[in-house]
């Protein structure tokens, strides 16, 4: 047998070593000093595990905006957003796009030419409530032409595409 004294208990306390409990025989004052301990800790840990999952959460969300942010200037010689904020705030929830439109700077170029525009917009589906990025391609063409430039410009990369924009990104010709 052990003998332990705690700080807060009245008496000396005699801790049984070997088979059963460690504590037994702990009096009701270092129980409840205990709890109390253990509650604190409890709190104290549940706290910073909250602190820490709101900085990481708030850092992500930073970083992503920041890679939208990059992406829009290295991708802004072809496209522009019609409501900035609109667009970037979509991109941050997708941002897999950025690698999609990067993509088909050069299948658009080739199929409407190297001067080619394209207006950023987010249209909302009244009929779903579904949100999808509209690429509007600006074209000085006839409808006709541009229809036909959107099609080859279709067969030749964005219908092998349409997997991995996910119903989030579609792209139109908006005649100038």
């Amino acid at each position: 047998m052990t003998t332990y004294i705690s700080p807060t208990a009245e008496q000396p306390t005699t801790l049984r070593t070997g088979s059963g409990p460690l504590f037994v025989g702990v009096t009701p004052k270092q129980q409840d000093y205990d709890r109390q301990e253990q509650a604190i800790w409890s709190t104290q840990a549940r706290d910073l595990l909250s602190w820490s999952k709101s900085t990481h959460q708030k850092e992500t969300e930073a970083s992503t905006y920041r890679t939208v942010l990059n992406g829009l200037t290295r991708i802004s010689q072809v496209y522009t957003p019609r409501e900035r904020d609109d667009v970037v705030g979509f991109l941050q929830r997708h941002s897999s796009l950025l690698i999609l439109l990067d993509a088909a700077i050069p299948h658009l170029q080739k199929a409407f030419g190297e001067q080619v525009g394209v207006t950023l917009e987010v249209d909302d589906d009244p009929e779903t409530g579904h949100r999808q990025l509209a690429a509007m391609i600006q074209s000085p063409d006839s409808p006709e032409q541009a229809l036909a430039q959107l099609h080859e410009f279709d067969h030749e990369w964005w219908l092998d595409q349409l997997s991995a924009a996910q119903g989030t990104l579609l792209f139109h010709v908006e005649y100038a």
